[in-house]
């Protein structure tokens, strides 16, 4: 639910700000291709210097990856994956009322 709340406020704020079918689509695979690259699911963090392994925790995509893992790899509970829900979570809401925002801005000016 956390991993689909924050990848559907991703999408929400993207669909607003962008114009064209062709810059969401070019803008939201940079977006992914980024966060993937940075959250650790392209390069496994333990690979990376110590700096980016500590960076990698400002990503979505590394908090989901973390979950999964603590659930699926190193059979932990739920109280293990709290935090990463938790800020996922938060990450979803926070896009999605930004997203709500922009889009009432838009809506008063008749954009």
């Amino acid at each position: 639910f956390a991993l689909s709340l924050s990848a559907i406020g991703l999408s929400m704020l993207i669909a607003v700000v962008i114009e064209s079918v062709e810059q969401a689509t070019t803008i939201g695979g940079i977006i992914s291709i980024l966060l993937g690259a940075i959250g650790g699911v392209m390069v496994p963090k333990f690979i990376m210097p110590d700096f980016m392994q500590t960076f990698s925790n400002v990503s979505p995509m590394s908090w989901g990856l973390e979950g999964f893992l603590d659930i699926l790899l190193r059979r932990e509970g739920f109280e293990a994956v709290l935090p990463e829900v938790i800020a996922l979570t938060l990450f979803g809401v926070v896009l999605l009322a930004i997203s709500m925002l922009i889009f009432s801005i838009k809506v008063r000016r008749g954009l």
